[in-house]
């Protein structure tokens, strides 16, 4: 969720381009009827498509949670009607690994698994600095953004062979097609981060002054340039020395005496060279220094948000000469990679407060479905926060786009089971997660109904409706809500496990995860090592060490036997399921480009759990262990429940099939099945790459001719034996052996449990090389399979190539032969 940009911490599709000129006639929002053709021409079916409208949900589920409370999609029927009633409903469709918003959605938007669009773990992960020692990042930059500007200069978003991985605009721009972003991942500003603030003064400082004494001594380096004080007071220095902390310390020793008098408790603070409005809009800019002075205003005021209302969460990436940046003063350059100059004449709109004045708002205001202004809490129109994109604010900005030049629009609608009010999770039943969904309904009854009245509808719109990640509901059964008739309660209330060998009870209708502070589970001396707090943790042991390494050896071991009371099981239970090293983080497609992102090895816990090493809230008592209800619904992790999500296709070239529960999909799929509706193709661009996806053909066309017109006819073959369509069979078995949750990923993630739980000595040791050795071989027989069919597919796809029917049975017959292969060793080596 976005809400999890916490420290574990939050559309993807890429769809494409559609007419961006409209004939005049105004309707209901002042805006011009969404019509005709303009330098964006697509192909599809029939040319019939317009528009592209691709949503993404934070957590949002089409099955029940809980017996007896309808999902969230049953309470939005208005949505749900749309997809099943009038194209194809997939619901067996899957996330990636690590399962969270920033890596679920960014698969989407790129078509590739996170080993080559660079977020193997999110929302946030580690990097390994140069003297050894983890530190902590977050996945959410923009699309240009670098890891760490001193420390790690590759790009965020990194892909093959360390370059930046192709930004999923440029496809649909280079086509003559402006692309539109509402809070999707990385594809808009993501931060208004300009500075760091370092320190404050601890003493006063005079005129003439060479040290000055600071408050933490910590975050500072020789050779830094720092700002001391603000306004008229502010002047700039460079550390040559750094001493100790306090007024009575010796601070740090600059290189050149002070010109100004500083009073006691004036900020320190240097540029953010990796924040995102200094990584776009430059170091001096009015924007660069709207969101430096918005970064020293009060904590909670107004003018501490103003720069995330004005600059985050919303931007346009323009086709040459289309109408939302051609002589607008706004427009800058759109750069698609971290190098200077990428941007090769494309230009952007970044922030609301650029954005708005060009799709039709008045005084920089957008109005959501229900008519009220699009603002943040403190009333100031604008991005309204990645919490704050409720379905009638993110819809009110994706049709203000539609109707003023930006026909492909990408946008994330926040969970409906947080409460962003009151900042807590609630429960399937309760009447303010009841209340969002009616609101979430009701958003959509009136924007489908506005947009058809602007002529954009199923007849000439592909829409694309899907969802992040699945959740794991961690707490108790509720009870009947005595205020609230037909919903349930639940126990918002912390609830300490003071002992890790017995269960102190908690409410029957508790709800909330289980936080644990990890090292509080495992023996004294295990080596030092941060973890990426999540119910499926990554390690990063410091030094980096070999997988084999002794020590990092009996830390899994260690990991691996842990325990801890959950009162959901009225059990002290062991908390780790499934282990991965770097061995089956490869076969996970947990490895990227980064050397230095490479997790040691990843626990995937006990779903009902979430854990941390640092930071248990007060209301625990000290305890390690305490059930925290702010939290409830948890992701990341390899269960069902979180693996499994849907996506939903309506428009021109979709089969109307209602619910279709057993095509199997995940995130991937999306935009190559986009692409191949909308007739556009990455291998056909000045930035070509290689879809992980493929196209899911069962949904192309009519029902009773599924598969064909899409350069897919004439696959059928005598010995199919009634099994289907070939490319079906085929584009089946491919994902198998290599989507993370598919078959081959589940078996080699049992076998690779059982491999780090061996015992140390002679015995155990063999056992563990046997089976990282049979992991590893499998791994370099599945790659060369996927990779073959990972071409073949995508040369069918552009129409630059057709899949032979010999070397497709053969592609399956070898595909089978690894999934029985690896099926054995799982079975042989259970977890």
């Amino acid at each position: 969720m976005k809400k999890a940009r916490r420290a574990a911490l939050g559309a993807a599709l890429v769809a494409a381009c559609v007419a961006a000129a409209l004939v005049s006639g105004v309707l209901s929002h002042g805006a011009p009827a969404a019509d005709a053709a303009g330098p964006c021409q697509l192909g599809g079916k029939n040319g019939q498509v317009k528009h592209v409208i691709y949503l993404q949900f934070d957590n949002t589920h089409f099955r029940r949670d809980v017996a007896g409370v309808p999902s969230d999609l049953e309470q939005m029927p208005h949505l749900l009607n749309f997809l099943k009633g009038d194209g194809t409903l997939l619901t067996n469709d899957h996330t990636i690994l690590i399962s969270h918003t920033a890596g679920g959605i960014l698969a989407s938007l790129t078509g590739l698994y996170p080993d080559r669009n660079g977020q193997t773990v999110s929302n946030s992960y580690d990097y390994f600095q140069a003297n050894g020692v983890p530190t902590f990042t977050s996945s959410f930059k923009y699309w240009n953004n670098t890891v760490a500007a001193a420390n790690d200069p590759l790009p965020n978003m990194v892909s093959d062979g360390g370059q930046t991985t192709p930004a999923p605009w440029l496809t649909y721009t280079a086509a003559g097609c402006s692309v539109g972003g509402v809070s999707a991942a990385n594809i808009e500003l993501e931060n208004a981060n300009a500075i760091v603030i370092q320190s404050t003064l601890a003493a006063a400082a005079a005129a003439g002054d060479t040290v000055v004494k600071v408050a933490s001594v910590t975050p500072f380096a020789v050779g830094q340039a720092i700002t001391i004080d603000t306004g008229a007071a502010s002047e700039s220095a460079v550390v040559a020395a750094v001493g100790t902390a306090g007024a009575t310390g010796t601070g740090i020793t600059l290189s050149a005496p002070l010109t100004k008098a500083h009073a006691a408790g004036a900020r320190v603070f240097r540029t953010d060279p990796t924040g995102d409005v200094t990584s776009l809009f430059g170091e001096g800019s009015d924007a660069w220094n709207e969101a430096r002075d918005s970064q020293l205003a009060p904590a909670g005021s107004a003018a501490r948000t103003l720069a995330q209302t004005d600059l985050v969460g919303i931007a346009i990436h323009c086709a040459k000469g289309s109408s939302p940046c051609t002589n607008n003063p706004n427009a800058r350059p759109d750069p698609g990679t971290i190098l200077p100059g990428s941007d090769n004449g494309f230009q952007g709109l970044f922030g609301a407060k650029f954005v708005n004045p060009a799709v039709g708002g008045t005084g920089g205001c957008i109005k959501a479905t229900d008519g009220t202004n699009i603002t943040d809490q403190f009333g100031q129109c604008g991005f309204p926060g990645f919490d704050g994109a409720l379905a009638k604010n993110t819809l009110g900005e994706v049709e203000a786009m539609q109707l003023h030049g930006v026909p492909v629009t990408f946008a994330y609608i926040s969970d409906a089971h947080d409460n962003h009010t009151l900042a807590r999770a609630s429960g399937p039943g309760e009447a303010d997660y009841q209340q969002q969904l009616k609101d979430y309904d009701a958003a959509f009854a009136t924007w489908f109904q506005d947009l058809a009245a602007h002529g954009i509808d199923k007849s000439n719109t592909l829409f694309v409706v899907t969802v992040d990640e699945g959740d794991h509901f961690a707490g108790g059964t509720g009870s009947p809500d005595p205020a609230n008739p037909g919903a349930l309660a639940y126990s918002h209330t912390f609830c300490p496990q003071p002992s890790l060998t017995s269960v102190t009870a908690c409410p029957a209708n508790q709800i909330g995860e289980v936080n644990v502070r990890i090292g509080a589970l495992l023996p004294a001396g295990e080596p030092p090592f941060d973890i990426h707090f999540d119910d499926a943790p990554t390690f990063y042991v410091n030094g980096q060490p070999n997988r084999n390494d002794v020590a990092l050896r009996q830390l899994e071991r260690d990991v691996a036997g842990a325990k801890a009371p959950n009162p959901y099981k009225n059990a002290v239970v062991p908390v780790t399921q499934r282990l991965a090293d770097t061995v089956e983080e490869e076969t996970l497609h947990m490895i990227n480009a980064d050397p230095k992102r490479t997790p040691s090895f990843t626990m995937f816990g006990d779903a009902d759990f979430f854990f941390q090493t640092t930071g248990l809230a007060a209301a625990c008592n000290g305890a390690s262990v305490c059930v925290n209800p702010g939290f409830a619904w948890n992701h990341g992790d390899f269960q069902d429940e979180i693996a499994n999500t849907w996506a939903g296709f309506v428009g021109p070239g979709v089969a109307n099939h209602g619910v279709d529960s057993a095509t199997w999909t995940d995130h991937v799929d999306l935009r190559p099945t986009i692409l191949s509706l909308l007739g556009l193709s990455d291998s056909r661009t000045d930035t070509p790459y290689l879809d992980d996806g493929r196209v899911i053909t069962e949904i192309l066309g009519k029902a009773d001719d599924r598969g064909k017109g899409h350069g897919n006819d004439e696959n059928d073959d005598d010995d199919d034996n009634g099994n289907g369509n070939r490319l079906e069979r085929l584009g089946a078995a491919y994902k198998q052996i290599n989507a993370p949750f598919g078959q081959f990923g589940l078996d080699t993630l049992v076998a690779s449990t059982n491999a780090l739980k061996q015992p140390s000595g002679q015995t155990g040791d063999l056992r563990y090389e046997a089976i990282e050795s049979q992991i590893a071989n499998l791994t370099v027989e599945r790659d060369a399979l996927a990779g073959a069919i990972r071409a073949a597919l995508n040369a069918q796809a552009a129409g630059t190539g057709k899949i032979d029917g010999g070397q497709a049975r053969d592609w399956i017959k070898q595909a089978q032969s690894l999934l029985d292969r690896a099926h054995a060793l799982a079975a042989a080596n259970p977890a």
